[in-house]
């Protein structure tokens, strides 16, 4: 059985060289974060090598295997996801800075620092609203990356608790810690090692 399992994760990590290879990136930190505003491409996203390969080895093929594994899994699909993508992996500290300022600082400087980071036009609920308590993020050393479901090519970040919860079962099945079991803060997106 190991023999066999060997093989097939050999088979699916030429699979993905092979993707990587014949697909292109589209970077999408200029595009608004929610639910009615992002396209998907599915190879460009899943298989996006730079977001996978900037990770850090000790969680780089524990975050691929889990994204394969999700995107084969029927109970997933038939919760109505269409697949899942990466949405980010390591981080700079600017852009870490800039998540931290959320609620923290007044609308007008924290989409000052969403803009000097990079990243997209923050309106000015989400200004308001925290989304990391520190700025010591494992995303800064590659330990870390953060894995969306896809509905209807879009992120489905209001996706209901279940389909997180599957998610989070298949992550921790390849050896990642789930942000989604975090008490006072979680993080369905998140894992790491």
């Amino acid at each position: 059985m190991k023999h066999l399992f060997s093989y097939l994760q050999e088979l699916l990590e030429s699979f993905y060289i092979f993707l990587s290879r014949n697909y292109s990136y589209r970077n999408r930190k200029s595009q608004k974060h929610d639910d009615n505003s992002r396209s998907h491409d599915f190879l460009g996203d899943v298989m996006d090598t730079r977001k996978l390969d900037e990770l850090d080895d000790r969680i780089r093929n524990k975050a691929y295997s889990a994204i394969l594994e999700m995107n084969a899994d029927g109970i997933l699909h038939g919760m109505g996801v269409d697949c899942v993508e990466v949405q980010e992996g390591r981080r700079d500290i600017a852009v870490q800075m800039a998540y931290y300022s959320r609620s923290r600082m007044s609308v007008e400087d924290v989409k000052k620092m969403y803009k000097r980071a990079g990243l997209y036009a923050i309106s000015d609920e989400e200004a308001k609203k925290a989304n990391t308590q520190t700025l010591d993020s494992k995303h800064i050393d590659g330990l870390a990356v953060d894995i969306v479901p896809i509905k209807n090519n879009k992120v489905w970040w209001n996706a209901p608790k279940e389909v997180w919860e599957r998610m989070g079962k298949i992550g921790k099945e390849n050896g990642l810690l789930w942000g989604g079991d975090w008490k006072g803060f979680p993080d369905t997106p998140h894992y790491e090692v």
